[in-house]
């Protein structure tokens, strides 16, 4: 009884949303409307200034693949540029093991021991939002053995 009401209410909810979005949507003069379209138009205008900004990045890295340059020295100028675009969108890079960014990362190996990152992770610094899953290999933490007992001669 009591999922059936709830089915009925989720359905109610949505029936509701769908008659205001075509009340928003029917009178563009309505102060409610005006919000909405001013809200997709300034998506829209972003989302246009998001594409321009990466490719003007793309076009960057291209012109720096055709310096006539050494390839270890391409690779650090491509390198150096992607670094700086990353940092500019607020794309932080996870290389150094840390516990507590473990859920950024795909950990092989036992369940304890010393972890090392594989593949970074990336995350939004703006919202924390996991961007790409890195990957980190834990091993066994190496068992020190004793050394041998040596008869060095002395006390004899």
């Amino acid at each position: 009884m009591r999922r059936r009401l709830e089915e009925l209410l989720d359905k109610l909810d949505w029936a509701l949303k769908m008659l205001d979005a075509f009340l928003v949507t029917r009178d563009p003069a309505a102060a409610k409307s005006a919000e909405a379209f001013e809200g997709l138009r300034s998506t829209i205008e972003a989302s246009g200034r998001g594409r321009r900004r990466h490719l003007t990045q793309l076009a960057t890295i291209d012109v720096s693949l055709r310096l006539d340059e050494s390839p270890d020295r391409v690779l650090e100028i491509v390198r150096s540029q992607i670094q700086q675009f990353a940092q500019l969108e607020g794309l932080k890079c996870i290389d150094a093991w840390q516990e507590d960014l473990a859920p950024a990362f795909s950990i092989d190996g036992p369940p304890s021991g010393s972890t090392e990152v594989i593949v970074p992770a990336y995350v939004d610094e703006a919202d924390g939002t996991l961007v790409k899953e890195g990957v980190a290999r834990r091993t066994r933490r190496a068992e020190i053995e004793p050394l041998p007992e040596t008869d060095t001669g002395e006390g004899e």
